[in-house]
């Protein structure tokens, strides 16, 4: 497994561990599962600024896909989850428990996305990338923690 592939596919479980955290607290305790959401949402927004902010734009530049091409499908659905976690918040923060099919909807579309990135995209920049730009890569990202 590459570096990024690795480093991401962590963090995705990571993330997956968070958003299980506030579906078991958020019908007994909204004050639990908002404050768990919001840890989520915040590791969420971090790993989408990971991709969008240091690693895609390398791998448009090295891969010459600047308007097209996995990335940009990415980006589209970066904002179909930001939107996704901004309406869940919302309900929480109104004390109101979100229905089911919001977060259904949210799995579903991140269970997609992710399963994009592992099969295809994480591995090709592992590919594409020399071990320097890697290592680069990442140092970066854990400099944005």
């Amino acid at each position: 497994m590459g570096e990024i592939m690795d480093f991401m596919m962590r963090d995705h479980q990571r993330l997956d561990a968070l958003f299980a955290r506030y579906r078991e607290d958020k019908h007994d305790d909204l004050m639990a599962a908002l404050e768990a959401f919001q840890n989520f949402r915040q590791g969420l927004e971090q790993h989408i600024c990971w991709e969008e902010e240091i690693l895609f734009p390398v791998f448009e530049k090295r891969t010459q896909m600047m308007e097209q091409g996995p990335t940009m499908v990415m980006r589209m659905e970066h904002r179909q989850i930001k939107s996704l976690l901004a309406n869940i918040e919302s309900l929480l923060k109104d004390d109101k428990t979100p229905p089911e099919s919001i977060d259904e909807e949210l799995i579903l579309l991140l269970k997609r996305h992710n399963q994009k990135e592992e099969a295809v995209l994480y591995p090709w920049m592992d590919d594409v990338l020399t071990p320097e730009e890697r290592a680069n890569l990442l140092s970066r990202m854990h400099d944005m923690t």
